[in-house]
C-alpha cells in the first residue's frame, strides 16, 4: 500500500507509517475498488482515480484527527453518513484502533462494508449502525464527518451526539464563520491541508464541545432539508 501511494507520487505523514496496519488498509483499497460499481460508491470519472481522490484524502484527514485528538483504544469514535466507509473505516486500520461506530441511514453502501468487515475476522472493534443521526441518542467523544450537507446544518445533526469535552472533526471545501454556541461547540482550528491541494479547495475544521446545545436542536430533518434546498437555490 505505501509503494502504491509512492508510485502515485502521494507523500504519507512520518507519524503514520508506524501506527497504520497497511495490509489492512491495502485490503479496505481493494474493497473499494472491487465494490464500487455494486456499492455505487463512486462516480464513473472517479472510479480509476479511487486511491488519490478518495482513499489519499481521507488518509490525511485521519492523520490530522489522530495528531489533534489523541485517538486511543479508548476513544469512543463514530462517523457520521459514513457512506463507503470513508473516514471511519480507515480508523479499524490503525494499529490501535478506537471503538468505531459507522453510522447511515441507508444500507446501500454501508451494508457492503459490514461485510467487507465480517470478512476480515472482525480483528477492531467495529459497530455498524443504520439510523437517522438527528434521531439518535448515543453519545460519542469524537465524531468524524465528511460534510453531508452544508456547514453549519451538518454540526446541527450531530450536536447531541457528542459528550461534553468531546470533538467534531469536519472535512470540506469551505466553512464559513458563524456562531456554534447554539449546538454546544466553539471552532478551535480551521487547517487546511497542503497535501490536498491537487484535489482542490479542502478543509478542515476541528470543533470542540463546551456546553449543551440548545433544546432546540437538533430539529426534524424536513426542516433542516427545506433550508438545504433554499440554500443550494440561492447559491450560484
Amino acid at each position: 500500500m505505501l509503494e502504491e501511494f509512492a508510485k502515485a507520487g502521494l507523500p504519507i505523514p512520518e507519524r503514520l507509517i508506524e501506527i497504520v496496519d497497511w495490509d489492512r488498509l491495502g485490503r479496505f483499497c481493494e474493497f473499494l475498488r472491487n465494490k464500487n460499481e455494486a456499492g455505487g460508491f463512486f462516480s464513473k470519472g472517479d472510479a480509476e482515480r479511487i486511491l488519490e481522490r478518495h482513499l489519499y484524502e481521507n488518509v490525511i484527514f485521519m492523520d490530522y484527527v489522530v495528531s489533534r485528538c489523541k485517538v486511543s483504544r479508548e476513544t469512543n469514535l463514530a462517523d457520521a453518513g459514513s457512506g463507503p466507509g470513508l473516514p471511519g473505516y480507515l480508523f479499524a486500520c490503525l494499529k490501535q484502533p478506537p471503538r468505531i461506530t459507522l453510522i447511515d441511514s441507508s444500507r446501500r453502501r454501508l451494508g457492503f462494508v459490514e461485510e467487507h468487515h465480517r470478512a476480515e475476522g472482525s480483528p477492531a472493534s467495529v459497530r455498524f449502525e443504520f439510523s437517522r443521526l438527528e434521531e439518535m441518542r448515543t453519545t460519542f467523544s469524537l465524531i468524524v464527518m465528511r460534510a453531508l450537507i452544508p456547514f453549519p446544518q451538518c454540526v446541527e445533526l450531530v450536536c447531541h451526539l457528542v459528550g461534553k469535552g468531546g470533538f467534531l472533526v469536519l472535512s470540506g471545501s469551505r466553512f464559513q464563520e458563524t456562531d456554534l454556541s447554539r449546538f454546544g461547540f466553539v471552532s478551535r482550528e480551521t487547517y487546511v491541508p497542503s497535501e490536498l491541494s491537487f484535489l482542490g479547495a479542502r478543509t478542515f475544521l476541528l470543533l470542540e464541545k463546551t456546553g449543551k446545545q440548545d433544546s432546540l436542536y437538533p430539529r426534524p430533518w424536513k426542516i433542516i432539508q427545506q433550508e438545504v434546498k433554499e440554500w443550494k437555490e440561492s447559491t450560484p
